[in-house]
């Protein structure tokens, strides 16, 4: 008994003493396996061949930059319910989607598409326009001569013809732009200019209601959970353009109002104008992007941004479209201060000059945490968007 005995604790030890450094070992080869992904798609492809487990830095820790990778960090979003390494989670993740990527319906005259948020991995419902008249071919798209209203060719999956699906959201007007460049208005809309493709293959400016800052993956989706409409990531990767286009994670969102109605065509609540008011508070539906005081430790914005700098700090008294224009600008709370949708010198420059006690150009707002004055944590919010840290 006692040679069985002390035979049985050998055995143990050795099991213990073997198994622990080993697992270390293989973990250790995972992350390594799975470092340094700069996209969410190629980190995806590391879950399922690699660590099985994908974490995103969002330039937070171990000295990250952004991008998406297997440390001990918080976990990635974007990963979750893509993880191959366990077939019971992927299954459950999988019954949780509202609906097939891809897939297109109508609904009360109105065409929907399944999209995958490229933030979350989830998969909502946007709304692709008003069904209209009969088109020829799918991918078609262009500015309607009559409305001024971007259109494009497309079909529900049980439908056989395909239709002109009217965004008559979307504002277009023919001029003669270089096709696929971009233009920032004060009030924080950006053009771009468009070439129609089909039987329209006239140019003009197709305007998107607003931006924020990325960087982001070219021609991927976001249904934005502040005002639940779509943003689509463009210009060179560097930039997610609002549409206006409604969108939801729990079914068919309601189609927007028409332009100069106050409600759509079906229940939907009345969209408030993001702009200042009379107590010099921008619009609590403004939609903004924010630092949290993990990115940003101690960042504080005030509720509700404020549009209130004194009159006497301006080259000229700011007008009510300046102030409406401050309060429209997405990136001012990451340091935009004259809403050219770039944080750079000239952002710094306002913002010294301010404090110097120069007057600058009304169309800047050096004020970028919202709280009616200028002071260093404005400073650190620019330094913080300038450094990319």
């Amino acid at each position: 008994m006692k040679i069985h005995k002390t035979l049985f604790l050998i055995l143990l030890f050795l099991n213990i003493f073997l198994y622990f450094p080993f697992k270390k070992v293989i973990a250790y080869s995972n992350e390594q396996a799975c470092s340094g992904c700069s996209e969410s798609t190629n980190c995806n492809v590391n879950c399922n061949t690699g660590c099985g487990r994908c974490y995103c830095d969002s330039g937070q820790s171990n000295g990250g930059n952004g991008h998406y990778s297997c440390i001990d960090s918080q976990w990635c979003n974007w990963c979750n319910g893509h993880n191959s390494s366990s077939s019971s989670s992927q299954s459950s993740s999988s019954a949780a989607q509202i609906c097939t990527e891809g897939q297109r319906v109508l609904n009360n005259n109105h065409y929907y598409w399944c999209k995958t948020d490229n933030s979350t991995g989830r998969n909502f419902w946007s709304w692709i326009g008003e069904k209209t008249t009969p088109c020829s071919s799918s991918g078609y798209f262009q500015c309607n001569e009559n409305s001024l209203t971007y259109q494009s060719c497309t079909k529900a999956d049980d439908e056989i013809a395909y239709y002109w699906s009217n965004y008559y959201n979307l504002r277009c007007q023919f001029d003669n732009c270089t096709v696929s460049s971009f233009r920032y208005n004060g009030d924080g809309s950006v053009d771009q200019c468009i070439q129609g493709h089909g039987p329209n293959t006239r140019i003009g400016w197709l305007s998107w209601k607003g931006y924020k800052n990325g960087p982001c993956l070219i021609n991927t989706y976001q249904c934005d959970d502040r005002n639940h409409t779509m943003n689509y990531c463009k210009d060179n990767s560097s930039k997610w353009f609002n549409s206006d286009d409604p969108c939801s994670f729990t079914g068919y969102p309601a189609p927007p109002a028409r332009p100069g109605s106050s409600s759509s065509s079906s229940s939907s609540i009345p969209a408030i104008p993001c702009e200042c008011d009379v107590a010099q508070n921008c619009s609590t539906t403004c939609p903004y992007s924010r630092y949290d005081t993990v990115q940003l430790p101690g960042v504080i914005y005030n509720n509700p941004i404020r549009c209130s700098l004194s009159d006497t700090r301006f080259i000229s008294v700011p007008t009510a479209t300046n102030r409406n224009a401050w309060c429209a600008r997405s990136e001012r709370t990451k340091g935009d201060t004259n809403g050219d949708g770039h944080v750079n010198g000239v952002d710094s420059a306002d913002y010294q000059n301010f404090v110097m006690g120069r007057k600058i150009s009304p169309n800047s707002n050096p004020d970028v945490n919202g709280d009616g004055k200028v002071s260093i944590e404005d400073r650190d919010i620019i330094i913080k968007t300038r450094s990319g840290s």
